[in-house]
Formats: structure tokens, sequence, C-alpha cells
């Protein structure tokens, strides 16, 4: 059993989690913010988890995986040791709460790579943001 004084400085750590993950998440935005569009912002901020994990590049490759149409374009992150296969998408920015809803409905387009939980309804994985310099914003996040 725990006590008293044990859980509130247990609430105490996660608050100072929280609180360190959104400064770490407004530092990377503040490094991106010239060489990206605000909507995507949006975009990735409108899903439940999400985190930067760097700048990287892309190779554009012609494999394909299990289900994935004969169209679709396909990348993977140079130097990347992971066997991670990337899709491209068009989509549009969709936001379902939060203050700032000003680009729902404008087009985006990106590379995922994604896979589903125990339930089979909640997604994680990894989106590739193209920036102006021509690199990729990798962002962890989850649905």
């Amino acid at each position: 059993m725990i006590t008293e004084e044990e859980e509130k400085e247990m609430r105490l750590d996660i608050e100072r989690d929280r609180q360190a993950q959104k400064q770490e998440w407004e530092n990377a935005k503040a490094l991106v913010k010239d060489l990206i569009h605000p909507k995507y912002f949006q975009f990735i901020e409108s899903h439940d988890s999400f985190g930067d994990q760097g700048i990287v590049e892309i190779i554009k490759t012609d494999e394909k995986q299990s289900g994935y149409p004969d169209s679709q374009r396909n990348c993977r992150v140079k130097d990347d040791t992971s066997s991670y296969l990337y899709m491209h998408t068009t989509s549009e920015v969709e936001s379902f709460f939060g203050d700032e809803l000003k680009y729902d409905g404008e087009s985006i387009e990106y590379w995922v790579t994604q896979w589903t939980g125990y339930a089979c309804d909640d997604y994680q994985g990894y989106l590739l943001l193209e920036l102006s310099n021509g690199k990729y914003w990798k962002i962890r996040y989850s649905c």
C-alpha cells in the first residue's frame, strides 16, 4: 500500500514529465517553424500523443509490402537500421479538439508507417513531413 505522500509525489512526477514533453515539443516546433507550413502542426497535434524524432533524409524505393497498391509511392529513411517502409499519403487536416482549427479541410502530403495495437482501432507509427530544405521531420505518433 502506498502512502498519501507517495501518491502525491507520483502525481507530481507525472506532471513534471508532461511539462517536460510539452517543452520538448515546443522546442522542436521552434526549430522547424520556418521550414514547414503551420497546418502540419495542427495535423500532428490532433493525435493522442506525438513527439519529435529529428530531421531525416529519405530514399524513394519501388519496394512494396503485402497490401500496398502497385501505384503506391514508398520510401525508407536514409541510414536507418529499422525495416520500416513508408507509404506516401495525401489527406486533409482534420482536428477533433483544440482551439486552433483554422486549417481543417486543407490538403496535406506526408509519408507514414504505422501498425495497430491490440484493439485494432488504435494506431501508432511515424510520420515524415517534408521541409522546405528537402529534408523531412520525423514524428512519432499514436491515436
